[in-house]
């Protein structure tokens, strides 16, 4: 799979390569006008990118709306200079959830876990933004109907609200405590009321978010506490 093109930014550093969510993209090649929240998940043969509110037509409220949807990227344009370009999607004509969206609600996605190659997403049902459940999804990059992990659903109060958006990462490195190895959870509120906190999780738990452990700063702070904020911003999305 090509690699970007682009050497390692510096510390605060921004550069645009090309849109990849919102208007005048080549989603419109399949349907899709306008986009939202997006992420990207990394396959072993391809990348899809999923994103929430969408709609056929070139913004909010024109056309067919869909949520969420799966484009598949076209890995050989991931070194362009002018941005990725898509070969199909999932979720317009068939739904990529198992399970219906509730009316007058969206189901967004809210992140996304890697683990041995396995895609995990968070998704997020909200009712004008404000969220009201999140579950874990596990993510097939061959098709839609993509199915709820069992038991991984929580209200929007879950953790004091504050895990309605996670970002993750899977280090491979083994540690006395686990050998084989830690997941390490962001999580926050995507609608900005909460400020970020830290978790983590063996591997082969992680999709009982009951046994993610949280981390306290300060005198008897550590692991498997209630988390504290890693800082006082209140931040939404994070990838």
């Amino acid at each position: 799979m090509p690699e970007p093109i682009l050497p390692p930014l510096a510390p605060g550093e921004v550069i645009r390569i090309g849109p990849t969510a919102g208007t005048g993209t080549p989603t419109g090649d399949y349907g899709v006008g306008a986009t939202d929240l997006c992420a990207f998940m990394e396959f072993p043969t391809e990348v899809l990118q999923v994103c929430g509110d969408s709609f056929a037509g070139q913004g909010v409220g024109f056309g067919g709306h869909y949520s969420p949807i799966a484009l598949r990227v076209d890995t050989s344009s991931v070194d362009e200079s002018t941005g990725v370009t898509y070969c199909g999607v999932i979720g317009v004509w068939a739904p990529l959830l198992a399970e219906p969206t509730p009316p007058g609600a969206s189901q967004l996605p809210a992140g996304v876990v890697q683990i041995n190659r396995q895609n995990y997403l968070l998704v997020t049902t909200a009712e004008n933004l404000v969220p009201r459940s999140s579950r874990l999804v596990k993510a097939e990059p061959m098709h839609g109907n993509w199915q709820t992990v069992p038991g991984s659903v929580r209200q929007a109060s879950y953790q004091g609200g504050g895990q309605s958006q996670i970002s993750g990462f899977y280090d491979p490195i083994p540690t006395a405590e686990s050998p084989r190895r830690w997941v390490y959870i962001v999580a926050d509120d995507f609608d900005r009321t909460h400020p970020v906190v830290l978790y983590r999780s063996t591997p082969e738990n992680f999709i009982d978010r009951s046994t993610w452990q949280g981390w306290a700063a300060g005198p008897g702070g550590g692991w498997k506490k209630s988390p504290t904020p890693l800082w006082g911003d209140q931040i939404g999305e994070m990838s």
